[in-house]
């Protein structure tokens, strides 16, 4: 039985009785070392440095020790190398346990590292909560030198700001370079995933960089139900916005796509979710009526998850608000494309993003309109692992065609080519194979 199995009362009891056998535990009194370790101990006088400190790079081989740095005391953060989180190609959790098993413990011991070992992530992250307790169980427990060796190999979870801040990001194969994925448009080139971008981003591998110009939106009242919860609503928006440098989740912007001016809007996912506000409902229709304005088509990257609840039914009348745009644009004989991005989902699913007279999207995201637990509950049947995904909606008619992001500007481009009939050859090819479509059932009549 692993110790997380165990009834807290169990456990309560367990600990009473190592102290009431060793009251010295109670004072907080350490064991003399050779309490703790027996003639076949996996550490010796031989493995201290010179500050005393277990150095547990001591007791890895080379062939447990990828090629990523371990961090530990002897690493300096002078260093030309970089610190990375500690990754084995086993998986972290799988590398300790190997590493346990050199381990001198009864089985009680065993049960309590094996429960701290279950509690790293694949990073080998852990709770912060439980590298505060290591120290307590490990003494109570006997095995005080054996977890505190493997808690210089944990860490506490960076945060988010840590994260945006790093110079890595992770993907298949753990940690990989950010500008690795900016030079590959943020798609990893193991896996093809596609890693979500801001809107500017997003502006730039479509248009170019500094090819188009992002325009003003209007700003509505920013709370206007004056909501609190944990947060205020007015505090969420100052983080975001100084998270992402954008005044809402929605920006637009105008440029060209093969010598034909456009209109295009995204979402940026890192303000507040992507989800859709009055501000975000304002932009796009803006863009909208941007695009009826200078007769240009309207393109459009939606994701996000939904309506933004902390505007409850303002947010949700946009529902209504942006496919009344869209259907304008529509009145104007206007091309309205959407590309999808991971995730897009919700509300922004059963509204604009679905009313699009093409639909691209990026390989693997997310379409969705509920999650898909919640399905799963409701229908009382086993989904696909690929349900929800571009390739599962695209068999079932809601995507047109799958296209990975270097090639979108030029997919699109081709498109309104021959939609807005703007390129003599793709014109001339098309009058050729309509000619003679219509010549062979003539040949057959006569």
């Amino acid at each position: 039985m692993k110790l997380i199995e165990l009834p807290l009362q169990e456990l309560e009891e367990r600990l009473s009785r190592e102290i009431e056998e060793n009251p010295a535990l109670e004072s907080g009194k350490e064991k003399e070392e050779d309490d703790y370790f027996g003639e076949d101990t996996a550490f010796d006088d031989q493995s201290n440095n010179d500050d005393g400190d277990i150095n547990v790079e001591d007791y890895l081989s080379d062939d447990d020790i990828p090629d990523y740095k371990l961090k530990s005391n002897n690493y300096s953060d002078d260093d030309e190398e970089k610190a990375l989180p500690f990754v084995s190609g086993i998986g972290f959790n799988q590398f300790l346990k190997n590493q346990l098993a050199t381990f001198s413990l009864n089985d009680d011991d065993q049960k309590i590292a094996e429960f701290l070992v279950g509690s790293v992530d694949q990073s080998g992250y852990i709770r912060s909560e439980l590298l505060d307790i290591v120290d307590d169980l490990a003494f109570t427990m006997g095995i005080y030198t054996d977890l505190n060796s493997i808690k210089k190999i944990l860490k506490k979870r960076p945060s988010k700001h840590d994260i945006e801040n790093s110079d890595w990001a992770s993907c298949c194969k753990g940690p990989v370079l950010k500008e690795e994925l900016e030079e590959n448009f943020w798609v990893c080139g193991s896996c093809g995933k596609h890693h979500r971008l801001s809107c500017r981003q997003r502006f730039d591998y479509f248009f170019g960089k500094n090819n188009y110009e992002i325009l003003e939106t209007p700003s509505p009242i920013e709370d206007p139900l004056n909501w609190n919860d944990t947060k205020s609503y007015k505090n969420r928006i100052k983080d975001a916005r100084k998270k992402t440098k954008q005044n809402c989740a929605v920006m637009i912007a105008k440029g060209q796509i093969s010598g034909i001016a456009v209109t295009v809007g995204a979402i940026n996912f890192s303000f507040i979710g992507g989800s859709v506000g009055a501000a975000e409902g304002e932009a796009i229709l803006y863009g909208a009526q941007h695009a009826i304005n200078n007769k240009t088509p309207f393109i459009f990257f939606p994701c996000g998850g939904g309506q933004r609840m902390f505007e409850s039914p303002i947010a949700l009348a946009n529902m209504t608000r942006t496919t009344l745009a869209i259907n304008e644009l529509k009145k104007n004989n206007l091309p309205y494309i959407v590309c999808f991005t991971d995730p897009t989902t919700g509300g922004i699913t059963a509204s604009f993003a679905m009313l699009g007279d093409v639909h691209f999207a990026e390989p693997g995201c997310m379409i969705a309109f509920a999650g898909k637990r919640i399905i799963q509950a409701t229908v009382k049947e086993e989904l696909s692992p690929d349900f929800q995904t571009a390739e599962f909606v695209q068999k079932h008619g809601f995507v047109d065609k799958i296209v990975n992001r270097k090639d979108l500007s030029n997919e699109i481009g081709k498109l309104l080519e021959i939609l807005l009939k703007k390129n003599s050859d793709v014109n001339s090819e098309l009058s050729n194979e309509t000619s003679t479509n219509i010549e062979q059932p003539s040949k057959a009549a006569s």
